[in-house]
């Protein structure tokens, strides 16, 4: 649980330093991929048994579906302007 919250905190971070350059837009990214990157992950710890792997295993796990969901908070803003075209 702890490692969920260190991933999810230092993903949304990025996430939003990585959006438009205005201040709120970044702290409202950062603030919903939290949410979304732990709720996501809740659902996996829920759902999968990862107490049965290795740590190593559970760690890569954590920060790949953290830094998925960064990605794609990421690019949503380049994806809508695409596909709106």
């Amino acid at each position: 649980m702890k490692r969920a919250l260190i991933a999810a905190a230092v993903v949304a971070g990025v996430s939003g330093l990585l959006t438009t350059p205005d201040l709120i837009t970044q702290i409202f990214t950062a603030g919903v991929s939290f949410a979304a990157i732990l709720g996501i992950l809740f659902v996996c710890l829920r759902f999968i048994p990862m107490e049965r792997w290795s740590l190593a295993k559970q760690r890569t796990f954590t920060w790949l579906v953290a830094g998925a969901i960064g990605v794609f908070f990421v690019l949503m803003p380049s994806a809508i302007r695409l596909l709106s075209r």
